[in-house]
């Protein structure tokens, strides 16, 4: 065996035995984050808190549920609303005593005193016009329906008319057998198309005899920009992001959001 052949052979040895070391990573466990999710319905003059904890890498990936807080709401004539605990986490008032404008601030106090505020803006009423029920092969993810099956599925548009001389922004969302598609939703904002009339898909498809609910909501520009960054980061496919946390109007680096909303409802059997 020549020189250069024992060199070739040692280097060989060397790196198959370096696929027997240990790697460790070293992984840095974050802090757990409060997560809060208020909404307040301006229609139904309710607000409903969600509040937990996330919990740190190497933990469960369930979310700690915050039992001990107390959260108050101001509303812009200056009267405080407590809000009282309903269990799993969920804070609730109603009663409350909102209109179109008003600005309104939620304030999270836990038991260690340290404090979160929010605050948001009343939008403006909503309509559904009408909803067309369309028959169609096209899946919202991508691609025709195959499978050689004969059932139709259908896509929903809904319409509506926007309010001129308003900045507005809108999240559609739908209830299909009594479940609220919770990542499935359409955003639309009406920059450029002021006072006009609206027609949007909802992304998702629907089988004869759903029982379907569709819901049109007003919302704030910080929901809106909160929302759609949220679908930046649940989307697929080559316009997916990079993992984020969505941009949160809490202070003190409190994850979630609060937002006010106005809504309008059509429920209906597809055919």
């Amino acid at each position: 065996m020549n020189i250069k052949s024992i060199f070739y052979s040692c280097i060989l040895i060397l790196s198959l035995s370096s696929c027997e070391d240990v790697i460790e990573l070293d992984l840095k466990n974050t802090d757990p984050q409060i997560v809060i999710e208020g909404v307040l319905n301006a229609d139904e003059q309710s607000i409903n808190v969600s509040l937990t904890q996330s919990n740190g890498f190497y933990d469960s990936n369930e979310l700690t549920i915050i039992e001990d807080a107390t959260i108050y709401l101001e509303q812009a004539d200056g009267v405080q609303t407590e809000l009282m605990y309903q269990g799993m986490g969920v804070y609730a008032a109603d009663n409350l005593n909102v209109v179109t404008n008003d600005q309104v601030q939620l304030e999270v106090m836990l038991n260690d005193g340290t404090t979160y505020e929010a605050s948001s803006t009343v939008p403006h009423s909503v309509a559904i016009d009408s909803l067309d029920v369309v028959s169609t092969n096209f899946s919202p993810g991508g691609g025709f329906i195959g499978g050689g099956s004969d059932d139709p599925v259908y896509q929903i548009f809904m319409n509506w008319q926007d309010v001129a001389g308003v900045e507005s922004f809108y999240r559609i969302r739908a209830i299909k057998n009594d479940t609220l598609l919770a990542n499935v939703y359409a955003l639309t904002d009406d920059i450029g198309a002021d006072g006009a009339s609206f027609s949007r898909p909802f992304f998702d498809t629907f089988e004869s005899n759903d029982e379907v609910e569709m819901q049109l909501l007003a919302i704030d520009q910080f929901t809106y920009d909160y929302f759609s960054d949220l679908a930046a980061i649940q989307g697929q496919g080559p316009n997916s992001s990079n993992p984020f946390n969505p941009t949160s109007n809490f202070t003190n680096g409190a994850l979630g959001y609060f937002g006010v909303i106005r809504q309008d409802e059509i429920q209906l059997t597809i055919p």
